[in-house]
């Protein structure tokens, strides 16, 4: 039996399957290179497909919501967690918001308990491999200056949440700029830590620190020092390796542990900076150059790469940088540019890695105000590894001035899970700063939005995989609606299968189902591109109503991956 045929009687089969549940010092604590352009670097893959704006801050204080960090439950590619430094209270609490049907609405919206200090802040958002999801912050006070470390813990997706735990504390110290990383694997050494690290402050341990806990977050390590800096961005191999980045004036620098960070091998460069302002003129607000770190930890080809961005001044204006390293950062590729843009500064980036090997990198963007003041939010992707990034997409709807504002926060979050990755920024539409969030989806790209049911026309739907499903089969197909997910093999499956087989019951490459089978080839791309193109009057009866498609893969007769949905209009 044929793949294509195996394919058919599968989905047929599973007509009614059972659907699944849910869809100075520079502080980092709230306060009251031409050449790289020059090589290219940039792919022409199309645009990225980006959803509608979401807005996860509930309240109507007018107060201030800003630096953001998210997470994609691993267990659920419908559930992300988010926090931020929020206001709402007066001072600034970790604030956290969730969402279980994709990005579409927030299910949870509020402050978190300060545990006996007066503020807290610098947010850091992780999953762990059950589906556990953990807000990580500072909890402060101004007066005096010093802090401690707590973990927010909940697990049912950011409903709830059980008592703050202690991570760190010291007599006097300021435990500043804190991140989070979480080794999801469920088995093996080390497998499920966590892990913090920071910068102290005022007294012992000073410096770069990483604590960490192998039972979930009840009890900790005491401090093992790293180095010298600030802002520090963890994560984790795929063996279990940590992997440190941090900021240290003119360079990035990079350490490794191979034993749960116990200990950390020797100090690294990746790459020289040139640092952003204090205050990136002609705006008030600060802004670093601190970097991210991200980790490939698929089955793919490029499996144990670590890959780091910063922002950097590159001749008048800041750029969005990123290399990689393939020996556990011994030595580092040559810095690419990631934003195609040379007009105005790009700042603020994060980068996550998802499981097929796609890396996604979205920033702060100051490209389309000719007085390069206002921000937008811009996404990138790369399919081979970070040797050349897509065109850059536009992620939020609106212009955002900042106008007076002397804190916006020091960072941006995203994290990337099954072809799509959640981006945030901080928006000012409503007048105030607010977070807000929108998906962008890589893995199947679509245009136009609509069809003309008397004219028909033809959609183009380019499948990218990622570099983890070179050689997997791929059928894309069509349906009147979707769904909270179907169990589809070892896959989940968003379409409703039903009025499925209205538009897709025909043989796959025919009828208005052009090159939707085949074989993935180099990225996990399929060529040529399907497209689903419909005569004139083929589509009468559903003037008004939309279509959405998503495609499935195949491996040795089993399905492994079901693609997020993206939907077209019908119209007149």
């Amino acid at each position: 039996m044929t793949p294509c045929i195996t394919l058919a009687f599968s989905l047929v089969a599973l007509a009614c399957p059972a659907p699944q549940d849910g869809p100075e010092p520079e502080f980092g604590f709230p306060p009251t290179l031409e050449e790289a352009r020059g090589e290219g670097g940039h792919a022409t893959v199309g645009p990225l497909n980006v959803g509608k704006n979401l807005r996860m801050n509930g309240d109507n204080t007018q107060t201030l919501q800003n630096e953001y960090s998210l997470a994609i439950n691993p267990t659920d590619r419908q559930n992300f967690l988010a926090s931020s430094n929020d206001y709402r209270n007066g001072v600034p609490i970790l604030g956290h918001y969730a969402s279980l049907d994709g990005g579409k609405t927030i299910v949870s919206d509020g402050v978190l308990p300060l545990a006996g200090w007066q503020n807290s802040g610098d947010p850091a958002v992780a999953f762990d491999g059950f589906g556990n999801g953990y807000i990580m912050g500072l909890h402060f006070n101004r007066s005096p200056l010093t802090g401690a470390l707590f973990i927010h813990k909940t697990r049912d997706g950011g409903r709830t949440f059980d008592a703050p735990k202690l991570a760190f504390a010291a007599a006097g110290n300021l435990p500043d700029k804190p991140y989070i990383t979480i080794d999801q694997r469920t088995s093996g050494t080390y497998a499920g830590s966590i892990y913090i690290t920071f910068t102290g402050f005022y007294s012992a341990p000073s410096g770069l620190q990483c604590v960490s806990s192998r039972d979930g977050g009840a009890t900790w390590s005491s401090p093992v020092a790293i180095g010298s800096g600030q802002g520090t961005s963890p994560a984790i191999g795929p063996n279990g390796e940590v992997y440190v980045s941090w900021y240290s004036t003119t360079t990035i620098q990079f350490r490794a542990s191979t034993n749960g960070g116990t200990s950390f091998g020797p100090t690294r460069t990746v790459a020289p900076i040139v640092r952003i302002p204090n205050r990136l003129s002609p705006t008030s607000f600060r802004a670093y150059s601190f970097p991210t770190t991200a980790v490939d930890r698929s089955n793919g080809p490029f499996r144990g790469r670590i890959h780091v961005s910063w922002a950097s001044m590159n001749g008048s204006t800041a750029d969005v940088f990123a290399c990689y390293s393939d020996n556990a950062g011994a030595t580092w590729s040559t810095p690419k540019v990631v934003n195609d843009s040379s007009t105005g500064d790009q700042f603020m980036q994060w980068m996550a890695v998802d499981e097929s090997g796609a890396v996604f990198c979205c920033w702060q963007d100051r490209r389309n105000d000719i007085n390069n003041r206002k921000h937008e939010c811009f996404a990138s992707a790369s399919f081979d590894g970070g040797v050349t990034w897509t065109k850059n997409w536009l992620v939020s709807e609106t212009q955002n001035d900042p106008g007076s504002s002397g804190f916006i926060g020091d960072y941006n979050g995203l994290d990337a899970l099954a072809g799509r990755a959640f981006a945030t920024w901080v928006d000012f539409r409503n007048g105030s700063q607010d977070a807000y969030t929108a998906a962008v989806q890589a893995d199947l790209e679509f245009a136009p939005v609509t069809l003309s049911a008397a004219a028909g026309g033809t959609v183009d739907l380019p499948i990218k995989a990622g570099p983890a499903r070179v050689g997997q089969y791929y059928l894309l197909v069509a349906s009147l609606g979707t769904n909270a997910g179907y169990k589809l093999g070892d896959a989940t499956f968003f379409l409703d299968l039903d009025p499925l087989f209205v538009l897709s019951a025909t043989v796959p490459n025919q009828g208005p189902f052009v090159n939707t089978f085949g074989v993935l080839g180099a990225g996990g791309f399929a060529t040529p591109s399907p497209k689903f193109a419909a005569t004139p009057g083929l589509l009468a009866s559903l003037a008004g109503q939309s279509i959405s498609f998503g495609y499935v893969l195949l491996d040795k007769q089993r399905f492994t991956y079901g693609s997020n949905p993206v939907t077209v209009r019908v119209t007149n």
